[in-house]
């Protein structure tokens, strides 16, 4: 069982949550050598079996590859405490890992609301999370992904599968699939479940996107407009993009890019909900308004603007 192992002088491998808090964030969150946010607790000064007490600065954070460098003679401990002196987070400003994502394709959930598009989330003028297709048979999907906490600062940014997270946090932690950032304390800015039966999770989450705020829980996902309009996203949207927030016309879209005669969502970010009704006036079929709201059947001709948005935001 982890954590039963005990040493010479009785002390067992269980080291407390305050003591670990304290290590990570002098460590700057990630393996001291590496960066890897994906770590595990290793005593050095003293060394485990030589250790009375569960002191933070005596423990250094390691990736598992490092610590069985350590544990078996390959590192010396002046090796890691010079590591632990100068974190490898601390040097470039953020953890690190690479995702290696070939078992696809994968559906992504925010809160409650699954989508299933190579993009995920976008404004009118660039994707913020896409997933994009092997460039060849059996390499990996490539995802992509800026997310932000309440302040509009970055919590973390995903290139081409390599994970960046800033170190200016209370807490950083990644047990196992899930990352979760704190902001303070009691704060969760963040938490996301990242590959588990094919699907990617943000779990938590509450960053403003241009004039809207998209707030998710366990139990729900909402698009918040200026104006108190507000869209529940539950359920499934299928399509090009997933959730598409349009800037300069002042409206959210979700799974609003489906081959024509498909359905969508359009809320409106302006004061009126009739701006929504002029817009769609042309060709939409079966529209209805509720709490600024408008659920459409989507004409071929609303379908192709869509599409020629979404080829611009994409590409750009």
């Amino acid at each position: 069982m982890p954590g039963t192992e005990v040493n010479r002088f009785g002390l067992r491998r269980n080291i407390p949550a305050e003591v670990k808090r304290q290590v990570r964030q002098r460590c700057a969150f990630g393996c001291t050598i590496c960066g890897n946010p994906l770590v595990i607790y290793h005593h050095f000064d003293p060394p485990f079996r030589d250790a009375t007490e569960h002191k933070a600065s005596g423990i250094t954070i390691l990736c598992r590859s490092h610590a069985g460098e350590a544990d078996n003679g390959l590192r010396s401990p002046d090796s890691i405490k010079e590591f632990d002196g100068d974190p490898y987070c601390r040097r470039v400003g953020s953890a690190r890992t690479f995702f290696d994502l070939r078992t696809g394709p994968f559906t992504f959930r925010i809160g409650t609301a699954t989508v299933k598009a190579p993009v995920i989330l976008a404004t009118e003028y660039e994707p913020i999370i896409s997933i994009g297709d092997p460039e060849e048979v059996g390499s990996p999907y490539q995802l992509n992904a800026v997310l932000r906490d309440s302040s509009g600062r970055i919590l973390f940014r995903i290139q081409d599968n390599e994970l960046k997270i800033g170190i200016d946090r209370f807490d950083i932690t990644m047990t196992g699939r899930r990352i979760t950032i704190h902001e303070e304390s009691r704060n969760i800015a963040l938490i996301m479940n990242l590959v588990l039966n094919q699907e990617i999770h943000i779990e938590r989450v509450s960053m403003p996107i241009h004039d809207c705020w998209l707030i998710a829980q366990e139990d729900y996902c909402e698009l918040r407009s200026p104006t108190g309009g507000t869209l529940r996203c539950n359920g499934g949207f299928i399509g090009d993009i997933g959730i598409w927030i349009c800037q300069s016309r002042r409206q959210v879209f979700c799974g609003a890019l489906f081959p024509a005669g498909g359905a969508g969502v359009v809320m409106s970010m302006g004061p009126e909900a009739s701006e929504i009704q002029h817009m769609i006036a042309e060709g939409s079929a079966n529209v209805s308004i509720w709490e600024n709201a408008v659920w459409c059947h989507l004409s071929s001709t609303l379908t192709a603007f869509f599409d020629k948005k979404r080829r611009s935001a994409v590409d750009c």
